[in-house]
């Protein structure tokens, strides 16, 4: 027979409290430069930075304690470094300086070897992005232009007119589409041979992020007007606008398993949002850290590294003493508990369930679905305590479990 643990989620009456800590706070150069851009490792265990110039500097740390595991200082007749990406598969590292070169580093070698320097041959450059595959990068120019060239040769594949001057972001989306931000308030849709899909108007000033669910299903971008707005890809519709921020929305990420986005602001915030409902669920900051120009959620959701305008490249542990509270959360054991095999949940309107582990990792489980009634399969996960998470339309319900 199978163990079965049951729960009845009353969702209406449930409130979460959650808190951060700052695990730790680097400089991302020998001398206080501002800090452009982060970008966490594929495995969750390095953070990459690029700073303000000059000279620039590109580091990586460790995640776990913060220490400096690569210290490079670009060529001194190259400016700040706006953008800095890991390739997924750990190969490559790729940095954008402003005036428009782009670096691309051997990332298997101990230190990473500069393999190739690319001039773009255009006066500013913001941002570089791997594809799905590692195979291109997508660099953001001014001059109209999104660039796209082979990651391991260097060779520029297309050069596609964006947006009206200033291509301040962009993205790809796992079926290898781009989305882009720009100067003219406008996020776009495009394909890697440069042709134009479809706009999603709505800002009032300049897009300086852009974000695309895993599923593929929504954009997020964030803007100097000051909002974060969510769109339907297929229909270009807008879903809904957050607000919150009190100055220029300056880059904007989203957790891997798709319910949360990261802000940074030039009001010196960082913000965490509850991307089904558009709720505000957390505003943090470092006493005299500047504007926040970069964000990046850990892989597995629980940490956020930012970079600012004071130097520092800071990481946020989001789990860190963190407060459950259920209030009238009503659950029932009806089969022995620890569990073993799966878990039984009752749940009008859910439209997540995710499964957690003590580290904030989520675990993808088989979920099968009878009206209202959901089965989960837990016979893979290791022993040890989880939490299961549930999101309807309003709020989030969270309940501890055990897995024997």
């Amino acid at each position: 027979m199978k163990n079965i643990l049951i729960f009845a989620v009353y969702l209406l009456s449930v409130q979460i409290v959650t808190a951060q800590n700052l695990k730790w706070n680097k400089p991302c150069a020998p001398f206080k430069k501002e800090t452009y851009s982060v970008s966490f490792s594929a495995d969750g265990n390095k953070v990459f930075s690029g700073s303000e110039c000059t000279p620039s500097w590109l580091r990586i740390f460790d995640l776990n304690n913060g220490n400096l595991l690569w210290d490079y200082q670009v060529d001194s007749s190259l400016l700040c470094i706006q953008g800095v990406k890991l390739s997924s598969n750990g190969t490559r590292a790729a940095a954008i300086e402003e005036m428009g070169n782009l670096l691309i580093f051997d990332y298997t070698t101990s230190p990473p070897a500069l393999l190739n320097t690319i001039d773009l041959s255009v006066n500013f450059s913001f941002s570089v992005n791997f594809s799905p595959d590692n195979s291109k990068l997508a660099v953001g120019s001014s001059g109209k232009k999104l660039f796209i060239y082979h990651a391991a040769s260097g060779a520029q594949l297309h050069s596609i007119d964006a947006h009206n001057n200033w291509v301040m972001c962009s993205d790809w989306t796992a079926q290898e589409k781009i989305i882009t931000g720009g100067d003219d308030n406008a996020v776009k849709l495009w394909d890697t041979a440069g042709n134009f899909i479809r706009s999603f108007t709505g800002h009032t000033s300049w897009v300086y992020g852009v974000k695309m669910t895993p599923d593929g299903s929504h954009i997020v971008s964030g803007s100097k007007d000051k909002s974060i707005k969510i769109w339907n890809v297929a229909t270009g519709a807008l879903v809904r606008t957050l607000n919150g921020h009190t100055d220029e929305v300056r880059f904007i990420d989203i957790s891997d398993d798709g319910s949360k986005i990261v802000s940074g602001s030039k009001d010196g915030t960082i913000r965490i949002w509850d991307f089904n409902t558009g709720s505000q669920l957390k505003s943090f900051s470092k006493a005299g850290s500047g504007t926040v120009f970069s964000v990046d959620f850990s892989p597995n959701g629980r940490y956020v590294a930012a970079g600012t305008a004071s130097g520092d490249v800071q990481l946020w542990d989001l789990l860190f003493n963190t407060s459950i509270t259920n209030i009238g959360n009503k659950y029932v054991n009806i089969y022995p508990n620890p569990c073993a095999d799966m878990l039984q949940l009752y749940c009008k309107n859910a439209e997540s369930i995710t499964v957690l582990d003590a580290t904030g990792k989520i675990h993808f489980l088989p979920i099968s679905k009878t009206g209202d009634n959901f089965l989960i399969t837990t016979t893979s996960l290791p022993t040890g305590n989880y939490w299961l998470r549930v999101i309807d339309n309003k709020q989030t319900s969270t309940t501890p479990f055990i897995k024997k």
